[in-house]
């Protein structure tokens, strides 16, 4: 699930920085963050890596199957 955190510039103009964290059992799999002038854009991102995301874990469950950490090792396309 991803989250939009919103911050202010030195500039005084706002941020908005889109996370992501994917765990599986409690540990980290994938984390990636960017930063972005809209959050409309922001959002965007996180609904497309999500998106993304869940295609590849699944292909990673369906290869190894009964290995639930196994998304720490495999590279992301």
């Amino acid at each position: 699930m991803g989250t939009v955190t919103v911050r202010k510039r030195k500039d005084g103009s706002t941020s908005y920085t889109a996370q992501i964290r994917i765990m599986q059992k409690d540990v980290t799999v994938y984390q990636e963050s960017q930063t972005f002038d809209r959050n409309a854009t922001a959002q965007a991102w996180i609904k497309g890596v999500e998106t993304e995301m869940s295609v590849w874990l699944d292909e990673v469950n369906i290869l190894l199957p009964g290995y639930e950490h196994a998304a720490r090792i495999i590279p992301r396309p």
